[in-house]
């Protein structure tokens, strides 16, 4: 049986393809209800050297957040064992201290990253015609990270 948290060769493949294509493009803008690709790049947790993946970033009410289907992705234990990301893009890189998000922010996000990128919906334990309790009820499941430029607390957002 094969690991879902572990890609196959070939989904491997296809996201060294994809990071390659966006760090030689120019960076798409964050803007508010969107996905912006990015490489997120994190230390393994046994290697410590970096690791890349491409991500979907969404920005709601002026935070940005990652989205995993499952907490057992290894992109997403890299970074939520570090405390930090990279994201990448063309040629910026931008730093942020990285945390699961609490439950009232989690919800609308995983609603507005599905929304926004249909093909993965099927990846995620909900529907969106699920109640926000059902959402909510298999949060444990997923990882929704939020993400604060570094230097910022995440237990204190901007106004």
């Amino acid at each position: 049986m094969t690991d879902p948290a572990r890609p196959s060769t070939d989904l491997r493949a296809m996201n060294s393809q994809m990071a390659a294509r966006i760090l030689a493009d120019a960076a798409m803008p964050f803007s508010e209800d969107a996905v912006a690709l990015r490489v997120a790049e994190a230390p393994g947790r046994r290697s410590g050297r970096p690791r890349q993946t491409p991500i979907g970033v969404v920005q709601l009410n002026g935070v940005r957040y990652l989205a995993a289907p499952t907490r057992q992705r290894d992109w997403a234990q890299n970074i939520l064992a570090a405390g930090a990301v990279s994201l990448l893009a063309g040629d910026t890189r931008e730093t942020y201290r990285a945390a699961l998000a609490p439950a009232a922010e989690a919800v609308p996000v995983l609603r507005l990253y599905l929304g926004r990128l249909g093909w993965t919906a099927s990846q995620f334990p909900f529907a969106l015609t699920d109640s926000d309790a059902q959402i909510a009820g298999r949060l444990e499941q997923m990882a929704v990270i939020r993400l604060e430029p570094a230097g910022q607390s995440l237990l204190h957002p901007a106004s």
